[in-house]
């Protein structure tokens, strides 16, 4: 496992690793709300309802969307809800099933954000690291949020808020899919 300070859409990986709960709206999508869901689902709007109906048919467990152009996205579950605390025995089990997609799958650079360290919920070093460590070999390249600098976001998704923060736009909301999206079942 690999440990990089930096933004993660800028890495030149196979897969991005998607931290999820499991709460799917009206229209059967993910939320994807905040952070880097968010940015995913403004990148490519397909993953959203691609990861609902996973989670409806197979319930709360990574599965893998296929794009056109990489990166791929991986869902990582780390909650159950938006409102619950981040949960350590769903991220170890996210975390293992996660590495038997990108195993079967050959994928060999695989990016993911810290799982459960959004908002300090889970301390990187003493909760999250020690259990996770042992199932990531150098394919895996873990982001620190905080040490991101979210004004490259702009460079990457156009338009952003006074926080730095991408906003929706016509652009980013299509690109990918061009119809050409293989979708993979877990």
């Amino acid at each position: 496992m690999i440990e990089k300070e930096g933004y993660i859409w800028h890495s030149d990986v196979d897969v991005i690793c998607i931290l999820t709960d499991n709460v799917i709206d009206e229209n059967g999508e993910l939320g994807m709300k905040n952070g880097i869901a968010l940015e995913a689902k403004q990148t490519d709007s397909n993953v959203a309802r691609y990861f609902g109906n996973h989670i409806i048919e197979h319930g709360n467990t990574p599965c893998l969307f296929i794009r056109s152009e990489k990166p791929h996205f991986c869902s990582l579950p780390t909650k159950y809800t938006l409102e619950t605390k981040f949960n350590m025995g769903l991220i170890d089990q996210s975390v293992k099933l996660m590495l038997t997609i990108v195993n079967r799958h050959g994928f060999t650079k695989i990016a993911l954000p810290r799982p459960g360290c959004e908002n300090n919920e889970l301390d990187w070093e003493t909760e999250v690291k020690p259990v996770i460590e042992s199932y990531l070999d150098d394919r895996f390249i873990v982001y620190n949020p905080k040490s991101s600098n979210k004004e490259v976001s702009c460079s990457f998704f156009g338009d952003c808020d006074e926080n730095h923060w991408p906003l929706r736009s016509q652009s980013v909301k299509n690109r990918g899919n061009n119809g050409r999206d293989r979708r993979v079942w877990v």
